[in-house]
């Protein structure tokens, strides 16, 4: 193994894919224990699952970007009495949609624990805050470095009674050690300004809740199924005809790429190694992802073993995935987009590119990843240069923001193209990305015109 290695926190930026919601598939695939479901498509005097649903102020219905949602404009919400359907007390998850209309300010999408003064004061909230995503309970941030700008992003907050975490898309992007039990019996969705003080401006689909804290793997099941693939991918998607699982594992293993769960076999790298059946799982993942890139890519990249590890840590840090020369870990739950991210660093390994670095608009520089009691006055700073990145983790250095670039591309699809509207630096470095990896031999020329749909 070569000696090198490059750790990825990866609060992976939420720019989630324009999506085809199917209600059908939803119901198939979703893991038991539902004990609420709306999905907001049409307006309802209750939920699938039988609460009343209490409309205040304005809320319309409609049809955006391939979804059928509600939409909150500041004004209205939506509030569930939970006793009237038998939500009841003890661990649980909730997972919705939400896409933001407004980028400045707070914006809670949902309070769970009721609209009463008591409630009010601890409530657990799924929130946007200055264009990112916050998950809280009362005062305390489980997650606030994800970006979440104008796309469609799968949220999930999961409670076991002894810890809340947080989910955006696939990716966990925050936990904390609270004794706070999961209360649905009354909940908002939108908050208005009339009950919290910090009104929804954008689009809400899909509110679940589950009476029991779903597994790392059943949040990646949810914000991936069939359901959900982008209106115009042209990409096969996991429901789609294409080699069984054992022949993908002989495909791989020819190209000398196998997944194994072995600890210990990097210094500075820590891990436990997961069950057989986990194993089983994160191959498949692992497969999947790969599948949407051409043969010639991958071997082209050097890559070797992919080791899967529980509680995967870089120098006592927890990270989702790094890469050590051309060996890449990922934690075990892994998404796709960290199998892209890390697949960029094993194919691009230069710490820096002055090209790239003349990208950036003026005034910018790359910071590192500084102490936490300095992150605040760094992202204040930054704030300017928000759309230039994917994600406020793509600012800490060039190697970073090169691999969360083509990570966003590949797993956002079609989905991708708003930033590009948004801020000509990010254009930019789309063009860099495509310039440098649809050679023949590697992506070929059409492989991002397809993938993102481009004239």
């Amino acid at each position: 193994m070569k000696c090198r290695v490059f750790a990825s926190l990866l609060p992976v930026g939420c720019g989630c894919l324009a999506l085809l919601w199917s209600i059908a598939a939803v119901a198939a695939d979703s893991p038991g224990d539902t004990v609420f479901f709306a999905p907001l498509d049409k307006l309802d005097d209750t939920a699938q699952t039988g609460q009343p649903l209490r409309y205040n102020g304005a809320v319309k219905f409609q049809t955006y970007e391939g979804v059928r949602c509600a939409y909150f404009d500041g004004t209205g919400n939506i509030e569930v009495n939970g006793d009237d359907g038998n939500l009841g007390d003890g661990p649980g998850t909730v997972t919705l949609w939400i896409y933001p209309e407004k980028y400045l300010g707070l914006m809670r999408a949902l309070d769970i624990g009721g609209t009463d003064e008591k409630s009010k004061a601890k409530p657990i909230s799924v929130c946007v805050q200055n264009g990112r995503l916050a998950l809280r309970v009362g005062e305390v941030n489980i997650a606030g470095s994800m970006l979440c700008p104008e796309r469609w992003t799968f949220v999930a907050v999961s409670c076991d009674g002894q810890k809340v975490t947080g989910y955006g898309n696939d990716q966990k992007i925050g936990e904390k050690a609270l004794p706070v039990m999961f209360d649905p019996k009354s909940f908002c969705i939108g908050g208005a300004a009339d009950t919290f003080g910090s009104p929804w401006r954008g689009y809400v689909a899909n509110v679940c809740f589950y009476e029991r804290a779903l597994t790392p793997e059943e949040v990646s099941a949810l914000a991936g199924q069939p359901g959900m693939m982008p209106v115009s991918s042209k990409i096969k998607t996991s429901d789609a005809p294409g080699l069984s699982y054992r022949d993908q594992a002989k495909k791989y293993a020819a190209m000398g790429i196998k997944v194994i769960s072995t600890a210990g076999l990097v210094d500075d790298v820590g891990g436990s190694p997961v069950s057989k059946d986990e194993l089983t799982v994160a191959e498949r993942r692992a497969f999947h992802a790969l599948d949407k890139l051409p043969k010639s890519f991958i071997k082209r990249s050097g890559l070797k073993d992919i080791i899967v590890l529980k509680s995967l840590s870089h120098k006592g840090n927890s990270v989702n995935g790094l890469c050590h020369g051309d060996y890449m870990f990922l934690v075990s739950g892994f998404g796709p987009e960290t199998v892209y991210h890390e697949l960029y660093h094993v194919f691009d390994p230069q710490e820096q590119s002055p090209a790239w670095k003349r990208l950036n608009a003026t005034g910018f520089a790359y910071t590192g990843r500084e102490e936490t009691n300095k992150k605040k006055r760094r992202l204040e700073r930054d704030q300017p240069f928000l759309y230039d990145f994917v994600s406020v983790y793509a600012m800490t250095n060039e190697r970073e923001d090169r691999a969360s670039t083509f990570a966003a591309m590949l797993a956002e699809g079609p989905g991708f193209l708003p930033r590009t509207r948004q801020s000509e630096v990010m254009k930019k470095k789309m063009e860099y990305i495509i310039g440098q990896t649809d050679r023949s031999g590697l992506l070929g020329k059409n492989f991002w015109k397809i993938h993102l749909g481009l004239p």
